[in-house]
Formats: C-alpha cells, sequence, structure tokens
C-alpha cells in the first residue's frame, strides 16, 4: 500500500473515531442522567448511582494514563480500534445487565460501564494522536471541528434523550445509542486494514516522563484542568438543582440553560481559530481572558446568592463559568506547540487526563458542600431536600479558588504563537 492510500485509509478511520467520540462524550452524562428514575425504579439507591457514575470519570482518566502512554509506539489506530470495541461493548451490556437477577444486575451494569469508561478514555488519544500525524499543520482548525462535533454528544443526550428514552424505554434507547455507535465501529474497522503501522521502538514510559517532566507542560496541565474541574461540578451535579432550589428558574427551565451551556462550549471549541485572530494569535493572552472570565463568573455566583441578586446575575454566573471550558482546542493547541511532534499527540492526552483527574475529584468537594447545609435544608413532600442559598454560595467561592490557581498557572505558560517571517 502506497503512502496516499495509506493516508486515506487512516482519514476515514479518524472521522470514524470523530463519531464514536460524540457518543462516548453523550455517554458521560448518560449514567445516572435522563435514566435516574428508571435505575432507581429498579432499587439501586443514590450512593450505588452516584459510584456508578464516579466509576466512569476514574476509568476514563485511569485508561488515558495507563493506555495514552502507547499512542506513541502503537500509533492512534491501534488506541482507536481497542477503545471503540470497549466503549461499543460496554454500551451494549449496561441496559442488558439491568435483565439479570436483582442481586447480579448492579454489578453487571457497574462493570459495563467501567468497560465503556475505558473504552470512551482510550479512544481519545487515539483521535488526538492520529490527528496530529494526519493534519499537523492544520491542526488548530481540524481539532477545533473534532471537538465542536464531540461536545454535541452531551447537548443530545439531555432533551433529544429524554425523549427517546419517553418513546421507547430506557433499555431500548440506550440500545439504540449504542448499536449506532456499533455501526461507526465496524466502518472503522473495516477502514484500519492496512492502515495500522508498525510499532515504533522505544519505552513508552519514557515518553510519558518526557510529557510529565516538563514544568510548562505542568503549567498548562494545571490551568486547564481546574477549569473542567469548576465547570464539570454544574451539569453532573449542582447545576440543575442550584437553579431550581433557589427560585432561579424551573426544572424545564433550567435543563435548557444546562443545554445552552453545551452548545456555547461546542461553538467555542468550533470558533478557536476565529478567536485566535481577534487575539492577534496570542495564545497564552487568550488563555488569560478565558480564565479571567471563569473568575468573574465564580465571583458573581458567589455574590449573587451572599446578597440575593436577581435571578439574570446567576444565569450570567454559569455561563461565566462555563467560557474557559469552551477553549479546550486553544489548550491542546498550546500542548501541541510547546512539545516536539513524537509526544504531541500523548501530551494532549494527558492535558485531558489531567482534566477528568480533576473532574473526579470535584464531585466529592461539591458533594461535602451541600452536605454541610443538610440541617438547614428544607424537605419537600416529595422527601426533596432544598439546599439554602449559602450552599450555592460555597460552591462557587470553591470556583473562585480554583480560577485562582488556574490564573496563576497561566502566568508560567509560554506564548506559543509562531513568529511572522
Amino acid at each position: 500500500m502506497d503512502e496516499m492510500q495509506l493516508r486515506r485509509r487512516q482519514t476515514v478511520v479518524l472521522w470514524c473515531g470523530v463519531v464514536l467520540s460524540f457518543f462516548t462524550s453523550m455517554s458521560k452524562i448518560l449514567v445516572p442522567g435522563p435514566i435516574i428514575d428508571d435505575l432507581q425504579a429498579l432499587g439501586f439507591n443514590a450512593v450505588e448511582l452516584s459510584a456508578m457514575a464516579f466509576s466512569y470519570f476514574c476509568t476514563y482518566a485511569a485508561s488515558q494514563l495507563a493506555l495514552g502512554a502507547f499512542s506513541v509506539r502503537y500509533g492512534g489506530v491501534r488506541l482507536m480500534l481497542f477503545g471503540g470495541g470497549c466503549f461499543v461493548l460496554g454500551s451494549l451490556l449496561f441496559p442488558l445487565g439491568s435483565l439479570c437477577p436483582a442481586g447480579w444486575a448492579y454489578w453487571l451494569m457497574f462493570a459495563a460501564r467501567m468497560l465503556t469508561g475505558l473504552g470512551a478514555g482510550t479512544l481519545f488519544p487515539g483521535l488526538a494522536k492520529l490527528t496530529s500525524d494526519l493534519y499537523n499543520k492544520r491542526f488548530a482548525l481540524v481539532f477545533s471541528v473534532i471537538m465542536f462535533l464531540g461536545y454535541l454528544g452531551p447537548i443530545c443526550g439531555r432533551e433529544p434523550v429524554l425523549m427517546l428514552v419517553k418513546l421507547v424505554k430506557w433499555r431500548w434507547a440506550l440500545e439504540i445509542l449504542a448499536l449506532s455507535s456499533l455501526a461507526a465501529f465496524a466502518v472503522l474497522v473495516i477502514a484500519s486494514r492496512g492502515a495500522v503501522k508498525p510499532v515504533m521502538p522505544g519505552n513508552s514510559l519514557t515518553a510519558l516522563g518526557r510529557v510529565f517532566g516538563s514544568r510548562r507542560n505542568l503549567m498548562i496541565f494545571m490551568a486547564s484542568s481546574v477549569v473542567y474541574g469548576a465547570f464539570y461540578v454544574l451539569p453532573a451535579m449542582a447545576g440543575q438543582k442550584c437553579l431550581t432550589d433557589c427560585g432561579v428558574l424551573s426544572k424545564v427551565g433550567a435543563e435548557r440553560l444546562m443545554m445552552a451551556q453545551g452548545v456555547m462550549i461546542a461553538l467555542g471549541n468550533l470558533g478557536t481559530v476565529l478567536l485566535l485572530k481577534l487575539f492577534c494569535g496570542r495564545r497564552k493572552l487568550m488563555l488569560l481572558f478565558s480564565l479571567l472570565c471563569g473568575l468573574a463568573g465564580g465571583a458573581l455566583g458567589a455574590v449573587a446568592f451572599q446578597s440575593g441578586l436577581p435571578a439574570h446575575a446567576v444565569v450570567a454566573a454559569f455561563f461565566l463559568v462555563a467560557v474557559p471550558a469552551c477553549l479546550f482546542s486553544l489548550q491542546s493547541l498550546i500542548v501541541k506547540e510547546l512539545n516536539p511532534p513524537d509526544i504531541a499527540g500523548l501530551s494532549i492526552s494527558m492535558l485531558n487526563f489531567c482534566a477528568f483527574v480533576l473532574i473526579a475529584a470535584c464531585q466529592p468537594v461539591a458533594g461535602v458542600l451541600l452536605h454541610r447545609y443538610e440541617a438547614a435544608a428544607t424537605k419537600t413532600a416529595e422527601g426533596v431536600l432544598v439546599y439554602p442559598p449559602a450552599a450555592y454560595r460555597d460552591i462557587f467561592v470553591f470556583f473562585v479558588v480554583l480560577e485562582v490557581i488556574g490564573i496563576v498557572c497561566a502566568l508560567f505558560v509560554p506564548e506559543t504563537r509562531p513568529k511572522r517571517s
């Protein structure tokens, strides 16, 4: 097979992987997410459901660290084959596990969820590596499109999935999504024939050491990851409840606001190249501006809940906190430009790995902050706790702390704007 044919096959593999990334991104919010009532009807309590969600994020992050290191030696196609296979298998087994006897159902579904996280986490480094290999000179543009398409997953995982669940029940809804991802994976497998490069010589751990041994990498990793640690507290833990508990929006309005956040993040990643032009190519300045927006959102939210500001102030705070999350494509571009080409894909994978470590770590912190106010919470007739505004004030203060850490780290990130000839 000549170089042109190889490139064509790898391009097909890449874009099949992009389709799979849409479903992996959606999977982050599917459990318990829109099917929480159905899972509780099976007898699973809140602790079991939160453990199931937490395990997904942990497995996702761990797989990126453990398997992302192999992207340099084994190439992006191999990782996408392994990750896509695990993801599809886990997605197919999860709803089927609920049909098993009660004593087995939870643990089979738990294992399927971990398999899904393993696949989703492994797919990303393969995607980053192959994008870097195929589109080195147009990386910012292509990767921003890939991130945009991926971020559509969580958006479609809200109201559209709820509509599908109401139409065909939750098991069939999840199976339909799993079979759709299976179709994309089947095309990927067919296209990968002859597109798998020989294993490169070298030590994978040495490449990982080069990535984490760079202080510049560590600074951008921390600046980026605290952003996602803060932001994901809202869609995954406290966002919708915060808006409804404090009377800011109805349940439907809160759900639509969370969807609007997702749309903004998707469009922000798509428009990275255009935004770079507005900032005259200054990567560091653009990164600092986004972090300052996140800091302003945390501060505005804290003041709003402390002083009882109008509802639109809380809504503005929600969108400001999400601004830094709109620029993962920019953060990936900075990481790519800070590292040699041979470890660029691995470095981007580790950027995503660090983000999910902070996402997983911040969830229990938010839970503890809410738990401190349970004595002051009121209980509805349905037994639902309604927390006081002070509980959400503390969460936004936590955001402020994270954003300050991010800004300090970003100050040590060098400007990577290419010099004009």
